[in-house]
């Protein structure tokens, strides 16, 4: 007998014999061609596996019937037929349920793989579907109906595959999702504020990483699903971060106000700023009520006042701080009967006239500046005209005392170094101050507890001294030991001629 390996190859020629020989012999080529159907039919579901002697039976037999046309015996090979069709149909009756079974597994196992990949977003009509054949199959299995819950099972294996092949292929998506969540969770933490939502930012980036998971092992559902609580937190941590900055805000500009009642009090400065505060008080109750967008443009409504009132009051400022530098001026110009002091007491009232200007541009701080240059410019030459009317009744006394006493006026010669054995120099920095400021008559009072040594320091800085009678703010003289004897009056006007050559 052939073995059951070649049988469908070897009766497709035989069948073709017996068809021509039909007509001389009654052969059972329908019975045989419906035997070799049904075997076929069972390996389909699986009867080699499920129903391997039931299957062996029926392809022995099927070729027994072939042995029997050749031995011409008809009767013999339609009864050997209709045997094989017959253990044909038992290997699938009884290989079908677990076929079936089969079926239903894998189309189970391809349904919940579409579902992670969010077939449900990415493939709803053929997920829809796939689901539908699932559950029929189901029914029809417990039903007994075991050949239609198999086809309906393929199918929905088929549909649940190319589910998730579609859905899959937006893993893209996913990954931007999750880079964006991301991002705002690191803006988030950077923000001043971030301590109010600190458990929300620390849940959010907990559902970034489950995330991250998912996308690990394609189960984009997890992924998407774990992405938007990350959303839901990163928005509270959002609107709590915005709270507590108008809560800020709010603090900030109370503390302003105060500081500006304490320098004011111009009426009109003093409404706006009653006025800002009802708007700070109704940003407050917006707040309780969680009124957020309305909380910040109250805010910013008292913001806006603040700073108007703030803007009067440097005007009135600056304003005040120029016209004093004027009377100022004035006052200098009066006491300058010589003109000596002319070109500078002209620059201030041009650093005046700057002012003046800046106050028209609204550049307040310009202004205010310009108002202290001025004043430090006059004041200077006021110290100077004070220090010059000292040297002169020092220099009076001293010529008094020259002319009694001849042996002083030999001593008395021009001191223009330390003796190198002395202590070395020191430096001090030219102070303004509203009375006394700094002048070489008051440094030397300080430094060496006797004004008259002032040419010591002038002297040791004529480089960067242009009048003695004139020294500024912030210029850094060297100081040199303390002389042994006195500098006159006389020399040093000859030093400063020099100097102009």
């Amino acid at each position: 007998m052939r073995s059951r390996s070649s049988l469908i190859k070897y009766l497709a020629p035989v069948l073709a014999f017996v068809f021509i020989l039909s007509c001389e012999f009654k052969v059972p080529v329908n019975e045989i061609i419906t035997a070799r159907t049904a075997i076929e039919d069972a390996k389909k579901y699986g009867a080699e596996k499920n129903a391997p002697d039931e299957i062996k039976k029926a392809e022995a037999l099927l070729l027994q019937s072939h042995d029997y046309i050749t031995e011409n015996k008809a009767d013999e090979a339609k009864k050997a037929a209709n045997d094989a069709l017959a253990a044909a149909r038992d290997a699938e009756n009884k290989s079908l349920p677990m076929y079936a079974e089969e079926q239903i597994q894998k189309s189970d196992e391809a349904y919940i793989e579409a579902e992670q990949a969010y077939a449900e977003k990415f493939s709803p009509e053929k997920f829809a579907e796939a689901g539908v054949l699932n559950s029929d199959a189901k029914l029809l299995k417990a039903k007994g109906e075991n050949k239609e819950a198999a086809g309906k099972a393929e199918k929905a294996y088929a549909l649940s595959v190319a589910a998730r092949d579609e859905s899959l292929q937006n893993s893209s998506v996913i990954e931007n999702e999750v880079t964006s969540a991301e991002n705002k969770l690191s803006e988030l933490k950077a923000n001043q504020f971030s301590s109010a939502a600190e458990s929300n930012l620390a849940n959010a980036g907990t559902s970034i990483d489950n995330a991250k998971k998912g996308m690990e092992s394609r189960d984009y559902k997890t992924s998407l699903k774990e992405i938007d609580l990350a959303k839901k937190e990163l928005d509270t941590a959002a609107e709590l971060i915005r709270k507590q900055k108008v809560y800020a805000s709010i603090q900030s500009l109370r503390a302003e106000m105060d500081e500006m009642h304490g320098r004011s009090g111009s009426a009109d400065v003093k409404t706006d700023l009653d006025n800002a505060l009802l708007e700070l008080n109704g940003a407050e109750a917006s707040l309780e009520q969680n009124n957020i967008t309305d909380a910040e443009i109250k805010v910013e409504n008292a913001d806006k006042l603040i700073k108007g009132s703030n803007v009067k009051m440097k005007k009135k400022s600056a304003i005040a701080a120029l016209e004093k530098s004027e009377k100022l001026l004035v006052q200098a110009r009066g006491k300058d009967t010589e003109s000596k002091y002319k070109e500078n007491l002209d620059k201030a009232d041009t650093v005046i006239g700057q002012g003046k200007t800046a106050v028209e541009a609204e550049k307040y701080n310009d202004a205010i500046a310009s108002a202290e240059e001025s004043e430090t410019i006059i004041n200077a030459v006021l110290n100077s005209m004070e220090a010059a009317a000292a040297e002169l009744a020092v220099k009076s006394k001293k010529d008094e005392t020259v002319e009694t006493d001849t042996t002083v006026k030999t001593e008395e010669k021009v001191v223009t170094e330390p003796e190198k054995k002395e202590e070395p120099s020191k430096t001090y920095i030219v102070q303004w101050r509203k009375k006394n400021t700094d002048c070489l008559w008051r440094i030397s009072e300080k430094v060496y507890k006797d004004a008259s040594l002032w040419p010591a320091i002038y002297l040791a800085n004529k480089d960067q001294i242009k009048d003695p009678d004139l020294i500024f703010p912030g210029q850094k003289f060297i100081i040199p030991p303390k002389p042994q004897k006195r500098i006159t009056y006389k020399e040093v006007q000859a030093q400063i001629k020099e100097k102009s050559k």
